[in-house]
Parts: structure tokens; C-alpha cells; sequence
């Protein structure tokens, strides 16, 4: 085999190898994109679209009738392995209520969730459907109910969730913080199983493997917002 015959066949190889990886890469995307899809089409969400605009960057698109739907979507799209973020471009097209009404029964159903100790710590203000939530709760779960209370009524277009979480002064100790973080990961962070929490003097260290950058930064941010947290160091490793 002469060089001129040599070289081809390795220009050859190389283009093949290059269209192989290219094909590979696609299908990998379009692999993805069907999970996530059939996963949301799994609980409801059938009109929702999903792309992949940059590596680990989703794009969703489409209408739902309550920001619990959109939440929702939110939370499945981002447990998915590789996803570092979301381009949350879901429309809420809900029925058009006056703020009035729409903080009435809000206020109103909190005063019926049991596991918000004291519903009338919360405050709310709405405007033109937006709702803005602040206060203070005992607990963190509180909070996330709260938000969780705003979603599922008709007439909201988004949520603001500045309450925060003050414990007690006997509540006030190492041990609860812990408990108030470890409620932080079961109710935001389900897949994330295997993180450990220390805490030594307010400052919490956090150890362990996590799916995606995106879950080790916004379970700091997170924590931050807990009352009594001095510091955060954040050793978590994404695998």
C-alpha cells in the first residue's frame, strides 16, 4: 500500500470516526429528550416540549393551568442525571381572579394545613396574580407548604417565597438545625440520598456525591436561607 493510498484510508477513518461521534452525540441528546418527555407525559404533562439548547442546559416550553403544574414539572425535569439546568419557559394559563379574592383563599386554606403551626405568622401580598409570601415559620417544611398551599390556587402566575425559618429558642440548637436540613433534602432533594450532614456551632458541613452541580449549588442556597446557619462548608462532590 503506497503513502497517497495510506492516507486517504486514514482520512477516511477519521471522517467516519468523526460523523460516528457526531451521530452518537445526537442520539444521546434525542435518547434524553424522549425520557424526560415520556416521564412528564407519565403523570399528565403531555403538551409539554423539551429540548436540550446547551450540554446539561433543558428547555421546556408549553402551557399548564397552575404554577403547582409548572413546579412540578420543574422538580421531575431536574432530577434527571446530567441536567446542571433549566430554561423554565412554561406558560401558566389560569383563570383570572382579583388579588382580593385570590388572597382570601389562600389565607383561608392555610388556616387548614395542619403542619403549618401558626398560619397567621405568614403574610401575603398579591399583585396583578404575582404572590409574595413573608413571615416566619419554625420549620422549613412550613415554608415549602406554604409555597406549596400558593400553587394550587387558581388565579397565580408566580410565588415569592421570603418566609423565614425561625426556630425557637429551645429549638435553637445544632441538633434542630441538622433536623431543619435534613428536611431541606428529603423534601427538595429525594435523589440525592447519600449526602451527610455535620453540624459543629451553627456551620454545617456537607460531604457525600450529588448528581449535577446544579443540585450541589442550590442545596447551599437553600441552607443559606435557614435562620441559625452560620456558615456552610460545601464538599460535595458531583459524580
Amino acid at each position: 500500500m503506497n503513502c497517497g493510498t495510506k492516507k486517504s484510508l486514514l482520512c477516511g477513518i477519521l471522517t467516519l470516526m468523526f460523523f460516528f461521534a457526531q451521530y452518537s452525540a445526537g442520539a444521546g441528546e434525542k435518547l434524553s429528550v424522549q425520557n424526560i418527555e415520556t416521564s412528564l407525559a407519565s403523570e399528565g404533562f403531555n403538551n409539554i416540549t423539551v429540548s436540550v439548547t446547551n450540554p446539561g442546559i433543558v428547555k421546556i416550553k408549553g402551557d399548564v393551568s397552575l404554577l403547582y403544574d409548572k413546579d412540578r414539572i420543574f422538580e421531575i425535569v431536574s432530577q434527571f442525571p446530567g441536567v446542571k439546568g433549566i430554561s423554565n419557559q412554561i406558560v401558566v394559563s389560569t383563570v383570572e381572579l382579583p388579588d382580593s379574592v385570590i388572597k382570601a383563599n389562600i389565607l383561608s386554606e392555610l388556616q387548614y394545613i395542619y403542619t403549618i403551626r401558626n398560619p397567621n405568622e405568614i403574610h401575603v401580598v398579591v399583585s396583578d396574580g404575582d404572590v409574595h409570601l413573608t413571615g416566619t415559620v419554625d420549620y422549613y417544611r412550613e415554608k415549602l407548604m406554604a409555597a406549596t398551599v400558593v400553587s394550587w390556587q387558581q388565579g397565580v402566575l408566580g410565588c415569592v417565597n421570603d418566609i423565614q425559618v425561625i426556630p425557637s429558642n429551645k429549638l435553637y440548637t445544632d441538633q434542630n438545625i441538622e433536623k431543619m436540613v435534613t428536611e431541606v433534602l428529603k423534601n427538595r432533594y429525594s435523589i440525592e440520598r447519600n449526602i451527610k450532614v455535620n453540624v459543629s456551632g451553627g456551620v454545617i458541613t456537607l460531604t457525600g456525591p450529588v448528581s449535577s452541580l446544579w443540585a450541589k449549588d442550590e442545596i447551599e442556597k437553600d441552607i443559606h436561607r435557614l435562620v441559625g446557619v452560620k456558615k456552610i462548608n460545601n464538599d460535595l462532590a458531583v459524580m
